[in-house]
């Protein structure tokens, strides 16, 4: 029988193909693909324009997209190929190739389009996210090859002027607000806080940088210029009034005065129990007093205090302050109330006179006109029974000028009282027109005498209106 062409031709494919899938037709093709005659005819016809526009179109096909992807895929997941791709790309020729090509203006702009692109931002961002490349940047972020590399980085000049640049940006500012602004970043914020101000490098660090920080200058001038604003003073009084900040400042104020007391007391009295250097009294620390031993407005305008800061407006806790950051400057001493009230009042402590000016009733006959005189025997007489003046609660009667009128409830208290305003009574009397007042009202309830002592301890607002050393002897 007598074969056609198209039979003789689709026989000689058939055994052409056997031929090459056969273990010698493979080796025998491999041979002759390796030869510079075969690589050189390639060449051209590789090369050749219709060749070119044909293999074009044949690749842009999608099934042959989808195999050639999976072949390469498959290729270039074999370990040796990957070696071998290793060790080309770890080539200085191919670093320098790839950075070469890399820093080409157009290749630049290029890439930076290409990363703008939504599709790669995404793509990004979903590799970003996976567990196992997340695994992989930690640790590679704990080695200390990246950790010393980071570091020589961000000691640059230039990234630090980008890094500054990028963080005053407007809308990086917004992106950073509109983060933190999320409740869960709020909360891990809050935790990771928590748990580094309990680890022991996180308590150091604080108190370092609070210790340094509180006495710098810069932070005294822009709290004070922040406490003036109607902000400043709104915070300020919310964080006075929590009740576990009165309860801290009240003991680091008893702990700040008691310091002073003992220091000036082992200075001047050479006694280990805070007294005072006038009469030695030790009793109780309320009824002491911290003493300009020159005057308040005296020593106001000496000029070593005033290097150091000082001003006659300085008083009870900003004076305690003071006096402390300033190493107990000399110039101030420890007085009971008594000692100290009767030395602002009449320039000397009566215990400093000559003869002790004992307040008999015999001794101030010729001074019953007197009105403080007259309101002291008046109410002595009335509430503690005695025909001299003397203290409702310790019964001091030394001098009628360790004496004092006290409000039984309370100034403030008392000029609210119906009865008393109907008597013209205000809180805002004092002194002389106080005295007045209560002669003209024929000694009205609600006063009582006191020394000193006693009724500036009553006055404290911790003791609630009463003298620590009530019905004790003192």
């Amino acid at each position: 029988m007598v074969q056609t062409d198209e039979e003789r031709k689709a026989k000689a494919r058939v055994r052409a193909k056997k031929y090459r899938d056969s273990t010698e037709g493979k080796a025998k093709r491999k041979l002759h693909t390796q030869t510079p005659e075969y690589k050189a005819r390639q060449k051209v016809r590789r090369d050749r324009p219709e060749h070119k526009s044909k293999t074009k179109v044949y690749n842009s096909k999608p099934e042959v997209k989808a195999k050639t992807k999976e072949r390469s895929k498959i290729y270039n997941s074999k370990p040796e190929v990957q070696a071998k791709k290793k060790a080309y790309n770890a080539r200085p020729k191919s670093i320098a190739k790839r950075k070469a090509i890399q820093n080409r203006p157009d290749v630049k702009a290029k890439n930076k389009a290409r990363k703008q692109t939504p599709e790669y931002k995404a793509r990004q961002k979903a590799i970003q996210n996976r567990p196992d490349v997340k695994a992989k940047n930690k640790a590679r972020k704990q080695t200390p090859e990246y950790k010393a590399n980071a570091k020589l980085r961000s000691q640059r000049p230039d990234v630090r002027a980008k890094a500054k640049l990028n963080y005053q940006k407007p809308e990086n500012k917004l992106k950073r607000e509109n983060r933190q602004a999320l409740p869960e970043n709020k909360l891990k914020r809050k935790i990771s806080k928590e748990k580094y101000k309990k680890s022991s490098k996180g308590k150091a660090k604080t108190k370092e940088y609070s210790t340094k920080w509180n006495k710098s200058l810069e932070y005294k001038t822009s709290r004070k210029k922040y406490n003036k604003t109607p902000n400043g003073r709104a915070v300020k009084k919310i964080r006075e009034q929590r009740p576990e900040n009165k309860a801290n400042r009240q003991i680091i104020r008893q702990d700040d005065r008691l310091n002073v007391l003992q220091t000036y007391s082992k200075r001047l009295s050479t006694s280990d129990i805070p007294c005072c250097i006038c009469c030695g009294f030790n009793g109780d620390l309320d009824f002491l007093a911290i003493d300009h031993i020159r005057g308040r407005k005296e020593m106001g305008s000496e000029p070593e205090l005033i290097k150091l800061g000082y001003t006659s407006k300085l008083k009870n806790n900003n004076l305690i302050r003071w006096i402390i950051e300033n190493d107990f400057p000399e110039g101030f001493q420890i007085l009971c109330h008594n000692c100290n009230q009767a030395k602002g009042y009449y320039g000397k402590c009566p215990h400093k006179e000559e003869i002790k000016m004992v307040s008999t009733l015999e001794e101030n006959e010729t001074k019953t006109k007197n009105n403080r005189l007259h309101i002291l025997q008046t109410y002595s007489k009335r509430l503690s029974n005695s025909d001299f003046p003397c203290c409702n609660c310790c019964g001091l009667n030394d001098n009628i000028k360790f004496l004092a009128i006290d409000h039984i409830r309370g100034r403030e208290e008392m000029g609210s009282e119906p009865e008393l305003i109907k008597l013209g009574y205000t809180s805002k009397l004092k002194n002389q027109p106080l005295m007045k007042w209560i002669i003209e009202n024929d000694f009205p309830e609600g006063f009582q005498i006191l020394c000193h002592n006693c009724n500036t301890a009553k006055g404290i607002t911790q003791n609630n209106n009463e003298c620590p050393m009530k019905n004790k002897p003192h």
